[in-house]
């Protein structure tokens, strides 16, 4: 049995309008974090304001 924060993924926001682009980021770094996929700003707008607290933010080429 794992301590609670032991176990925990951060989250990571991954913005990218080309999917492939989003699928590799995503599989980069899929083991070490719980990675949410934007594919344009307003969607990424919604995620950043729903999960703000444990967030963080990759930006390839848009």
């Amino acid at each position: 049995m794992c301590v609670p924060l032991s176990c925990y993924k951060k989250k990571l926001l991954v913005v990218d309008d080309v999917p492939l682009n989003r699928i590799l980021q995503a599989n980069l770094f899929e083991d070490d974090y719980d990675v949410l996929e934007a594919d344009n700003s307003q969607i990424a707008l919604k995620l950043i304001l729903k999960h703000r607290e444990e967030l963080a933010i990759v930006f390839w080429t848009l």
